[in-house]
């Protein structure tokens, strides 16, 4: 099962010679699912414009991430994001 599910607001996948990226839009949402094993996600993003995008992130709960102009390293703690993985 795939764990990512880009709900909204993203295009195709695409590769630069370096990453794999999706454009999205100056609003989108991700869903991940099956946090098995993991302790955190990890979103490797970029934005090129010079105006905030807002990225949303839908699990147990939902974040909401602004993203500014540049590529960004976001880590999101899972015992933070999913309420039943607390002190696991």
């Amino acid at each position: 099962m795939e764990k990512v599910n880009y709900k909204h607001g993203f295009y195709n996948l695409e590769n630069d010679g370096i990453r794999n990226f999706r454009w999205m839009q100056k609003e989108a949402c991700v869903e991940y699912k099956d946090f098995n094993g993991c302790h955190s996600i990890v979103f490797e993003v970029g934005n090129p414009c010079d105006k905030p995008v807002i990225l949303w992130v839908v699990g147990e709960r939902k974040l909401k991430l602004t993203l500014v102009k540049g590529w960004q390293s976001i880590i999101i703690g899972i015992d933070e994001f999913d309420p039943n993985r607390r002190g696991g």
